[in-house]
C-alpha cells in the first residue's frame, strides 16, 4: 500500500533517512545487546520491550552522529543503546514490585483479550479474564493509574462527557477538556503516518500487544516490527514536535 504524503513541513528530510538507512544496518546489535540485558539484568522485562528500547537509541545515534569526533559508529550507537535499554528499565523501577507484578499480570490479560476479540477489551472483560469481581478490578485498575502505570487504552474512540460524570468523578472539566484536546491532536498525528506505521504504534501502545504478537498479525518477523515501531515513533516525534505536544506525549 503506498504511503500518504504528508505536508511539506512533516516530511523526513534526507539526512533523517540517511539516518533511519544507517540504523537498519545495525539493528543487529540492537538485538545482541538486548538479549544481555534480558540474560543478565533483567528477566522479568519482555524481550521485544527492550529491543524497542534499544532501537529507538539507535535512531537517536544514527541521527546525531559526527564522524569528525573520531568515534566509530557501531561504538557510539552501543553506548547510545545501551543508555535508551537502561533509561527504559529505570523508568520500571520507579513503580514499587507488587504494582509493577500487578500491571504484568493485567497486561497480560489485556494483550491476550486484545489477540482473541481483535479488539481492545472493556473493564469488565479484564476483570472476569482475571477472576476479580467489578470493584476489585476497579481497585487495582485505579492503582495502576495512580502509579503511572495505566493499562493502554483506545484514544481512537469517542467518550461521551456528562454534568453527572464530571460530578461523580471529582474531575475538573477543564483538565478534561484538555485531555480531549491532547488526545485529538494524537490521532491526528497517528493518522498522518502510513497505514502499516499507524497499525503497529496503535496495536503496540493503545492495545497492548507485544511486537511478536504484530508480527505474527502482519506476516512479518518480530525484528522487522521494531524496525516498523522506531521509524514510526520517529515519525511521529516529528508530527507532534510540529504541534508543540512531544514533550506531553512521548517523555
Amino acid at each position: 500500500m503506498p504511503e500518504r504524503k504528508l505536508p511539506r513541513k512533516f516530511r523526513i528530510s534526507h539526512s533523517e533517512l540517511s539516518s533511519n538507512a544507517i540504523a537498519e544496518q545495525h539493528v543487529s546489535v540492537v538485538m545482541q545487546i538486548a538479549r544481555h540485558y534480558r540474560r543478565t539484568v533483567t528477566a522479568g522485562v519482555d524481550l521485544d520491550d527492550l529491543v524497542g528500547a534499544g532501537n529507538l537509541g539507535l535512531l537517536q545515534a544514527a541521527r546525531k552522529f559526527d564522524p569528525a569526533r573520531g568515534i566509530p559508529f557501531p561504538a557510539y550507537a552501543r553506548h547510545r543503546i545501551r543508555g535508551a535499554i537502561a533509561d527504559y528499565l529505570r523508568g520500571l523501577d520507579r513503580l514499587p514490585r507488587q504494582v509493577r507484578a500487578q500491571h504484568n499480570t493485567a497486561e497480560r490479560a489485556v494483550s491476550a483479550l486484545a489477540t482473541k476479540l481483535g479488539r481492545t477489551p472493556s473493564d469488565e472483560e479484564i476483570g472476569r479474564h482475571l477472576d476479580l469481581s467489578g470493584k476489585p478490578w476497579r481497585r487495582l485498575s485505579r492503582t495502576l493509574h495512580q502509579s503511572g502505570a495505566a493499562l493502554p487504552h483506545s484514544l481512537g474512540k469517542r467518550s461521551t462527557i456528562s454534568v453527572e460524570n464530571l460530578e461523580g468523578n471529582g474531575c475538573d472539566p477543564e483538565q478534561l477538556a484538555a485531555d480531549a484536546q491532547l488526545a485529538a491532536i494524537l490521532d491526528a498525528a497517528l493518522r498522518a503516518l502510513t497505514p502499516r506505521y499507524e497499525r503497529v504504534v496503535r496495536l503496540y501502545h493503545l492495545k497492548g500487544w507485544t511486537m511478536k504478537q504484530i508480527g505474527l498479525e502482519m506476516g512479518v518477523n518480530e525484528s522487522r516490527i521494531s524496525q516498523i515501531h522506531s521509524c514510526a515513533m520517529e515519525k511521529l516525534r516529528i508530527e507532534l514536535s510540529a504541534s508543540g505536544c512531544y514533550d506531553r506525549f512521548l517523555k
